[in-house]
């Protein structure tokens, strides 16, 4: 009796395995291939807006499957917010990150928003969509402005992704140079912070000019110079690690920053927090 128990505990134990490892497994290629019509779905973003592929046609879409603790989707997401989101998003191409790890817009928030300092929306609760279209984490599906799959890939590749995107929206065979339309700065993200944040900023100009961003306390004191450059038209970034220019830790309180290119000049706030 004892043994026949041993028995039937270890093949349930084994069983259970194995739903464990289906439970974590990925599929082993996508379900949609490039030219198939895009499955149709809607998700919430982290602040609730509830986004609809179909309502989006006439935009590129990029979709960026992720999971909010995802390690190597850390590192992407920043790259995908520089080179994707920024520069395309008022020419036609939406970005959107969507969660397969089904975790709450608060963990997605906290966990993953905050940490990459994106400012593109993350669709949440997206676990069931991703086997929809048959997609780990760090998979990327582009959709052509008629709704359907014009790009699908299991890991990053920004050229190949800039190439597809670009053969959407400009010349084969040349590649894409997308140019600000106007001199911005950007809030820092996250904001407030510690220990590090971002500061995006695009400038358009005629020719090169001396750019300078810096960071000031309240008196009007200089904290820190983070870029002093001649620089082009283009999309760029700095990170203040809340440090002064001498490399001491900055005293936690409100900050200014502000990024001067040739006679235009532009100021935002933050807060260091410790």
């Amino acid at each position: 009796m004892r043994i026949n128990l041993k028995i039937a505990l270890a093949k349930y134990l084994a069983l259970f395995a194995l739903s464990l490892l289906a439970g974590f497994a990925s599929p082993a290629s996508a379900a949609v291939k490039v030219g198939d019509e895009a499955p149709d779905f809607n998700l919430p973003d982290h602040q609730g807006h509830v986004f609809r592929l179909s309502d989006h046609k006439g935009e590129i879409v990029i979709l960026f499957f992720m999971g909010y603790d995802c390690a190597p989707c850390f590192v992407e997401a920043p790259d995908v917010e520089q080179h994707f989101y920024r520069p395309l998003r008022d020419a036609g191409v939406r970005v959107m990150g969507i969660d397969l790890w089904d975790g709450s817009p608060s963990a997605v928030e906290s966990r993953f928003i905050r940490r990459t300092g994106i400012s593109f929306p993350i669709l949440t609760y997206g676990s069931s969509i991703g086997r929809l279209y048959g997609a780990n984490t760090s998979s990327y599906v582009i959709v052509g402005v008629t709704g359907k799959v014009h790009y699908v890939s299991s890991y990053y590749d920004r050229d190949q992704m800039l190439a597809a995107v670009h053969s959407l929206t400009g010349t084969p065979g040349e590649r894409p140079k997308f140019i600000p339309t106007a001199f911005r700065l950007e809030q820092n993200s996250p904001n407030p912070f510690n220990p590090q944040t971002r500061i995006d900023y695009e400038i358009r100009v005629d020719q090169p000019t001396a750019v300078e961003l810096a960071v000031f306390d309240l008196l009007g004191h200089r904290v820190r110079t983070l870029v002093s450059q001649n620089l082009g038209s283009g999309f760029y970034h700095a990170v203040w690690d809340g440090r002064t220019e001498n490399g001491a830790l900055a005293p936690a309180g409100i900050y200014f920053y502000r990024l001067v290119a040739g006679e235009v000049t532009e100021t935002r706030t933050m807060v260091l927090m410790r």
